[in-house]
């Protein structure tokens, strides 16, 4: 099977069986290729019915396989340590119907951690949200989508068993429309630049770019809240790298939580607050990425009443608003030692170039140092 959205059957008969040798045997009879870790290693012995040459995939009633939600206490089977009684799954009947969201959000956000620790636990809970956001929203498309190619042409069956028409659909997005709510996907991020580039037409030129990474090893109430929730205390000022590392995988959601509430408190209390550190934002965007590592950091957009327009006003004017909020001088040590230390360390290229700055056999990667700099300096560097 080349993939597991392809359903084949298997079909060995006893005649081809006596005509080939017991290697070319084997070869006729692969295992099936699985996109899941959740399989038995030896598929033959557990899916597999045998019976005079033929291989029944779905050796079930009517030979139709079963569907991996309709499977009862399929939650209480794959994490038996979190539901140690098998109740109050996600397919239980309650008074009040709770949608996969919310029911994840309620296990996810408990004061008891086990779910929140439990990486398999966030997957399998990603993979049941995203699959019932898409269900929803395909049965959506279904009823208002239009019954017609661009081109003019009825989609029917008949053309959809074609890959070069259903790779037609694909490219024109018509195939894809349902994949709209799923963060992450081509789809998704359509409808979001489309709105990006609303804004844009609107609004004019940002005036902004702004790159703001989360210091999770630099922030000790993170450390701190998740000790607290395992019953504990540590000196945040004691800890090596490899143990705040094992810290903060030991409760992702934790961290994440405590990530968005920051990205709350920077623009409320800060960027859009009365002291208008960038001047008055009229309107923003931002998206949120994840390094290799796993840490979050966004990417923000903002436009500012009032900002002088680049080629349409005077450079001189330009350069007056750029440093009225923007300079390259540090803060004095002396009056205000907690900001210097800060922007020393993190707003700062150090000279030590690291092993990624070098990546590629080159002094730096990067371009440092950069203007404006003296050529003496660059020199030394």
């Amino acid at each position: 099977m080349d993939d597991a959205e392809e359903e084949q059957e298997v079909v060995v008969t006893e005649q081809d069986d006596q005509n080939v040798s017991t290697e070319e045997k084997d070869e006729l009879r692969p295992g099936l290729t699985l996109d899941t870790c959740m399989q038995p290693l030896d598929i033959g012995q557990d899916l597999l019915s045998f019976g005079e040459g033929i291989f029944s995939i779905a050796p079930a009633q009517g030979k139709k396989p079963v569907g991996f939600f309709r499977i009862p206490k399929l939650e209480a089977m794959a994490f038996p340590v979190q539901f140690s009684t098998g109740q109050n799954t996600i397919d239980e009947a309650r008074e009040v119907a709770l949608s996969p969201s919310m029911y994840f959000n309620a296990r996810l956000f408990c004061v008891d951690s086990r779910f929140a620790k439990d990486q398999s636990y966030l997957f399998f809970a990603q993979f049941v949200t995203e699959t019932h956001m898409a269900r929803n929203s395909m049965s959506i498309q279904l009823r208002k989508g239009k019954p017609v190619t661009r081109d003019g042409r009825r989609i029917s069956n008949k053309l959809l068993q074609d890959d070069l028409e259903v790779e037609r659909l694909v490219h024109s997005r018509d195939a894809t429309r349902f994949m709209q709510p799923l963060r992450g996907t081509p789809s998704y991020w359509e409808k979001t630049l489309r709105d990006l580039q609303a804004m844009i037409r609107q609004l004019g030129t940002p005036t902004f770019f702004c790159t703001f990474s989360a210091a999770e090893m630099r922030w000790p109430e993170v450390i701190t809240a998740i000790k607290a929730q395992q019953g504990e205390e540590v000196d945040f000022s004691e800890l090596d790298w490899t143990t705040k590392c094992e810290i903060l995988r030991s409760n992702p959601v934790t961290v994440m939580r405590m990530f968005e509430k920051r990205v709350d408190a920077l623009m409320t209390h800060l960027l859009l607050s009365p002291a208008q550190p960038i001047g008055e934002v009229e309107d923003y965007f931002y998206r949120v990425e994840f390094q290799a590592r796993g840490s979050p950091h966004i990417h923000l957009l903002a436009w500012v009443k009032g900002a002088p327009e680049f080629e349409n006003q005077s450079d001189q004017e330009v350069c007056d608003f750029i440093d009225r909020y923007i300079t390259c001088q540090l803060p004095d040590p002396t009056t205000d030692p907690e900001l210097h230390k800060i922007v020393t360390e993190v707003q700062l290229h150090s000279r030590k170039h690291s092993k990624s700055c070098k990546k590629g056999n080159v002094l730096c990667r990067y371009g440092f140092p950069k203007l404006p700099v003296s050529k003496t300096t660059i020199t030394q560097f």
